[in-house]
């Protein structure tokens, strides 16, 4: 308590500077009344990668400082990772990666949700890597996927079931005339598809789920409010974002028709994004313990459209 109060002046400190202070601690010989209350667990579950990464750094730095740091790698990763992800998907075709460092302070990074924003960039890494190398995926580029993909999910399984979802999508749509290889990407991510499994078929039962209704779900997609984290007056950027990305779609229609060309690289990412739009309007918003699902999903849906 001591130590909570002299760095929190509020009851409710922040929960992660306080665990990762308490992981750090845990082992100490002092400690005796921590390891009374406390209890190590090292089950590999999601939602943890940011606990022991504070508390390596507080070794060097301040509890608060440990904090502002890892809020600078969120940051910061998100646009690097999305001017990836376009570049890609469409060698040096990454302008629209500006968009983001709007994405970057998004609604559920100010909730204190570490985790899940250090997932998003993890996400869009992995996917741009598969694009990148899909022609030629060795085993050294297998195994640094397959590890991409398992940080994501020691950050969040949200995000970590909607990559996986896109992997293999993208390996279906960009070799569906070469069923051997989808079938060899396929046995490659064996080890992420029992991972997503053993966790669903281990947690999902018997949980309460808690829905939102139709007229909330539009109205939060209608003005993207991930997005919105101060005040409702930040609806008037996100609604100029989407009116700014409906008519590049339009625009792209166009050019599609103009060209007459029907299909084209980023219409995986077409059917990814409608996706994501089905599964954001079917999720609950809740179950069990955990929430802000539709929140989640949101966040991805119009990042992912950018390719097309």
């Amino acid at each position: 308590p001591i130590w909570i109060f002299k760095y929190f002046p509020s009851q409710d400190g922040p929960s992660h500077i306080h665990n990762s202070y308490v992981l750090k601690e845990l082992h100490q010989e002092q400690s005796t009344l921590l390891r009374e209350c406390y209890k190590l667990n090292l089950t590999l579950f999601p939602n943890w990668f940011s606990l022991p990464f504070m508390a390596a750094l507080m070794y060097i730095f301040p509890p608060l400082v440990t904090e502002k740091i890892l809020l600078s790698i969120i940051i910061s990763l998100l646009p690097l990772s999305i001017f990836y992800f376009l570049d890609a998907v469409h060698k040096g075709k990454n302008l629209y990666g500006f968009l983001g460092f709007l994405f970057s302070y998004h609604y559920l990074l100010h909730m204190g949700f570490y985790n899940f924003s250090l997932s998003v960039p993890l996400f869009f890494f992995a996917l741009g890597y598969f694009m990148k190398n899909k022609e030629e995926m060795s085993l050294d580029k297998v195994a640094l996927l397959n590890l991409l993909s398992i940080l994501t999910y020691f950050c969040h399984i949200v995000t970590y079931i909607l990559l996986i979802l896109s992997l293999t999508l993208l390996s279906v749509t960009s070799f569906y005339r070469k069923p051997k290889w989808i079938l060899g990407l396929l046995f490659y991510m064996l080890p992420l598809y029992f991972i997503m499994a053993n966790y669903l078929l281990s947690s999902a039962s018997g949980q309460t789920h808690n829905y939102w209704n139709k007229s909330q779900l539009w109205n939060y997609f209608i003005n993207t409010k991930s997005l919105v984290y101060y005040t409702d007056s930040q609806q008037t950027i996100t609604r100029a974002m989407l009116v700014l990305l409906g008519l590049l779609f339009i625009a792209a229609l166009y050019n599609r028709i103009r060209q007459r060309k029907i299909i084209s690289k980023g219409d995986q990412f077409l059917l990814i994004s409608g996706i994501f739009t089905a599964i954001y309007f079917i999720l609950p918003w809740e179950i069990g313990p955990g929430g802000w699902i539709n929140d989640r999903v949101n966040l991805f849906i119009f990042l992912v459209l950018l390719p097309f």
